[in-house]
């Protein structure tokens, strides 16, 4: 928009009044300057005059003392008179020349004055040289010594002592008095600067004076009034009208602001319904998880659970293809709940719900464990498992143990199963100048394709040959990949197709080392079996998973007595009643969840040291984590490994 009198204008004519002014002040200023610089230059030829005109007078004075010399010494060499005489010519000439001087720089402006100079230096020019032919003439006569004496000092005394310094006294007067007159010149000159230097003063005080108010009330103050509303606008105030009636740009933009203030009041409120709805829909997305994790690992583990009953006690009973037809049934339901697991991880990750541990561990020995738990199947492929230690013996990082873990099983178990058979993996340590650790895990099988490397960390994308033969879920490289950010490292790779690949995480390393702890010695062999009988309370509403729990009890704990309560009231008054040794707590239970059963229990003096481990569907990081904080023993996610709910059992009764 386009104002007639916009800021813009108004500057500009502002800048062109005090330009103007400046522009005349400059033009009195130096046109003054140029004046001092020409009276004090001709003030500068009347004492150069005045210096000579004393110079002459001096010499005139040594050449009549020279000629005395000569006379009352006899001495005829008259060379010092001679060069006396000399340097009063010369200096009559710089007279001149000076003269000259000096009306070429008034150019012809004071002719006059500059004829009387002349005249007057060469009337003392005619002087002296009058005085010089009388006293050489004296010298130069017949008379004897005496009388030149005598007739010298007559005419010294009586012609030459009064008039000679009288002549150069009234020369020095004229040029004295030629002084004081240019000097009242520049006295004048200077008034009238001083006068025009107070008139500036003032004019320039009153137009910048009138300047800042036109500022001030123009743009000062409604810039002030801005900050104060963007500082409003800053706090998510909206409930105001910025009031200016001018009609120029600030005008313009106070409108523009109000404008603004009433779009981001309308955005605000939408944005607020919009963040609503998406956090219910996040909440209903993070429940639904919750439920489909719960719903889908409860059949799970009466499949896997009861398979690996018949598994384990099943050895004579049933036929080479019964047995291998049971593992298969096995090996599907694990493949079947690892695929349960990961679309839990990156569906959790996806809702921002995902918790992380970070803490500083020596990754060494997670490397080693997974290293350790990978090898019997690399042995089973025929493949070659490598691991350069690293020298400093440990390597201490900022990460969540679990999870990092579940980076390096994932790498290591690719590396295995996309290899070539009889092949070999390496893994190593290599430190990285931007302070992260790289653990490379680099494999001799097929390699990846240009074409398919963009693929490579997309879900549910299989690459390389034979890939469908290959058990996986297809999401582990994506799940890892956004593990490794959310501790701030970094996953990559480097193929060849055709050659292998290297497929590295980088970890943030830490230079602070944790204070050792003291660990109980544990020993990892089978306890011997425990003559005493223990009772086990298991509160659970399904029928099917307490059968199962009852038949790994029957089969490998003939020691423990297992009871159990279909809710959580019932368990409470079983635990008051049956004193058990340990308690199994379902999560999902009718009426009471877990949770509020542990707290009760917690609460009732009789059982509160009872030890509790949750054996539940619930998988979530979240749930895992809360129960650990609220004091469960142990957390056990259904579909139960029959092998770590015994040890885990054992762990608790001892």
């Amino acid at each position: 928009m386009k104002h007639k009198f916009g800021i813009r204008k108004k500057f500009l004519i502002f800048f062109a009044i005090i330009f103007l002014a400046v522009l005349i002040l400059s033009g009195i200023i130096s046109h003054t300057i140029n004046s001092f610089n020409k009276h004090e230059k001709r003030m500068s030829f009347s004492y150069k005059q005045i210096e000579i005109t004393e110079d002459i007078l001096i010499l005139g004075q040594t050449v009549v003392r020279e000629f005395r010399d000569v006379l009352d010494g006899g001495i005829d060499d008259k060379e010092e008179i001679i060069e006396a005489h000399s340097q009063v010519i010369k200096l009559v000439e710089n007279f001149k020349a000076v003269v000259s001087a000096e009306e070429t720089y008034l150019e012809g402006a004071e002719e006059e004055e500059e004829e009387e100079e002349l005249q007057e230096i060469n009337k003392l020019f005619s002087v002296y040289m009058a005085h010089y032919s009388k006293f050489d003439s004296i010298l130069s006569s017949n008379k004897s010594l005496n009388e030149k004496r005598k007739e010298f000092r007559a005419y010294k005394e009586n012609n030459f002592e009064d008039a000679w310094p009288k002549l150069i006294q009234e020369m020095v007067e004229g040029e004295l008095e030629e002084i004081r007159v240019v000097d009242q010149k520049i006295k004048d000159n200077f008034k009238f600067v001083e006068l025009f230097a107070w008139i500036a003063q003032i004019t320039t005080l009153l137009i910048l004076l009138l300047a800042y108010r036109w500022i001030l009330k123009g743009i000062t103050e409604p810039v002030e009034k801005f900050i104060t509303v963007t500082n409003k606008i800053s706090r998510d105030e909206y409930d105001f009208e910025l009031q200016n009636n001018q009609k120029d740009e600030i005008g313009s933009l106070a409108t523009a602001l109000n404008d603004m203030t009433q779009k981001l009041k309308t955005s605000k409120t939408e944005l607020l319904q919009s963040k609503e709805l998406a956090e219910k829909a996040n909440q209903a997305k993070s429940e639904f998880l919750s439920r489909m994790s719960h719903e889908l690992r409860t059949p799970m583990n009466a499949i896997l659970g009861f398979t690996q009953l018949i598994q384990m006690g099943s050895e004579n009973s049933l036929s080479d293809i019964h047995r291998k037809n049971l593992k298969s049934v096995l090996s599907a339901g694990n493949h079947l709940l690892q695929l349960i697991n990961d679309v839990l991880d990156i569906s959790t990750i996806e809702t921002g719900n995902l918790g992380i541990s970070i803490d500083i561990v020596d990754i060494i020995p997670i490397v080693d464990n997974v290293i350790s738990i990978s090898k019997p199947m690399a042995d089973k492929n025929g493949i070659s498992l490598e691991y350069k230690v690293i020298s400093e013996g440990s390597c201490f990082a900022e990460v969540d143990p679990l999870r990092f873990k579940q980076i390096v099983l994932n790498l290591v178990s690719n590396a295995i199963k996309y290899n070539k058979p009889n092949g070999s993996i390496v893994v190593s340590y290599e430190l990285q100048k931007n302070g992260m650790m790289r653990l490379g895990i680099k494999d001799t099988g097929h390699g990846i394709s240009e074409d398919k490397k963009e693929m490579v960390f997309k879900p549910f994308e299989r690459i390389g040959i034979n890939s469908e033969f290959i058990e996986g879920s297809g999401i582990g490289l994506t799940i890892s990949q956004q593990l490794a950010k959310l501790m701030k490292g970094n996953i990559g790779f480097d193929s060849v197709y055709g050659e292998g690949s290297f497929f590295y995480v980088d970890i943030p390393v830490s230079d602070k080392i944790p204070f050792p702890t003291e660990i109980e010695e544990e020993s990892f062999l089978a306890s011997p079996a425990n003559t005493n009988t223990k009772k086990i309370l298991y509160i659970e509403d399904i029928k099917t998973n307490i059968e199962l729990v009852k038949q790994i009890m029957k089969q490998h704990k003939p020691n423990i007595s297992l009871i159990s309560a279909p809710d959580a009231l019932q368990g409470i008054k079983m635990a008051q009643t049956q004193i058990p040794d340990l308690i199994l707590m379902d999560i999902h239970l009718p009426e009471m969840d877990g949770i509020e059963a542990f707290k009760r229990l917690q609460a009732i003096e009789k059982v509160k040291n009872i030890p509790v481990i949750a054996l539940t569907a619930d998988a979530m990081d979240a749930d895992i984590k809360r129960a650990t904080r609220l004091g469960f023993k142990d957390y056990i996610t259904k579909p139960i490994n029959v092998s770590k709910f015994l040890a885990a059992i054992d762990d608790v009764l001892g």
